[in-house]
């Protein structure tokens, strides 16, 4: 999964944390088919990402340290989609 630098730019601007979340089973599906029970959805969330995980305290990160993070979020979202496909 390729991801772009605002989700970390966010978290380093607001310092807060990022809460991975994965969902299947949305592809084409209709409110109504949601509410009918015609279709179900699966949504995995991941443990919180702190900023401090990603960034040092005080540091103004560059445009490849914001890839970096964002790679780092987008490999654990990667990992929340595989714990839905084995379920």
């Amino acid at each position: 999964m390729n991801g772009k630098g605002g989700i970390a730019f966010l978290a380093h601007a607001t310092w807060v944390p990022i809460v991975p979340v994965a969902m299947s089973g949305h592809f084409k599906m209709r409110p109504i088919d949601f509410l009918l029970r015609r279709r179900s959805l699966a949504i995995n969330y991941g443990k919180p990402i702190y900023p401090t995980e990603l960034f040092s305290k005080g540091s103004n990160p560059t445009p490849d340290e914001y890839k970096t993070a964002t790679q780092i979020v987008m490999e654990k979202i990667a990992g929340l989609h595989k714990m839905i496909a084995t379920k």
